[in-house]
């Protein structure tokens, strides 16, 4: 869980070659498993130092899908950017969650740029944040500049920054 732990990025990482907007269709060989998961939350703080993600691919039929699954409270996720990258989530189900940076979101997030193509039939979508759940949130400081399509009529909520906001007290501040 990393509780009480600070990851550093320490340069640019590329998980995949190629153009991200081709990947619907022509899926390249390395997947993406989200970080943290709801029976392991990601509890400390990730900082990019300002380096840049890309190549990242995620194809799934599961809850909480992103570049992390679920961050607990207490956790964040700050100054890094996540470019040429696709994500798709064809559960449907109720759980189905997806959102660019977190599917599930109880930790804040600051200085993250986020390009990534969204792809879902999920039932909760968002650029940054697929679901705010039992803890308000802060996203500062941000940027989302990617796409997101929603197929097949099973979305109830939809953002682009947030998909479904559970929790009061929320805030984005700085963000475009």
């Amino acid at each position: 869980t990393f509780v009480g732990q600070t990851i550093k990025l320490g340069a640019n990482i590329t998980l995949n070659e190629g153009d991200a907007s081709t990947w619907r269709t022509n899926a390249p060989k390395k997947v993406w498993t989200p970080i943290g998961k709801w029976t392991s939350q990601f509890a400390g703080t990730f900082d990019g130092q300002g380096y840049t993600i890309s190549g990242v691919y995620l194809k799934t039929n599961t809850s909480y899908g992103g570049l992390f699954g679920v961050t607990a409270e207490g956790s964040l996720l700050k100054n890094f950017k996540l470019v040429n990258s696709y994500f798709e989530n064809n559960s449907g189900g109720d759980a189905a969650i997806m959102g660019g940076i977190v599917g599930r979101a109880l930790g804040n997030i600051s200085g993250v740029y986020n390009s990534a193509i969204i792809v879902s039939n999920a039932r909760i979508v968002g650029g940054f944040v697929g679901q705010v759940w039992t803890a308000p949130i802060s996203i500062t400081n941000s940027q989302f500049a990617g796409k997101i399509y929603m197929e097949d009529g099973n979305g109830f909520y939809a953002g682009g920054f947030v998909g479904e906001q559970r929790a009061g007290g929320t805030t984005m501040e700085h963000c475009l």
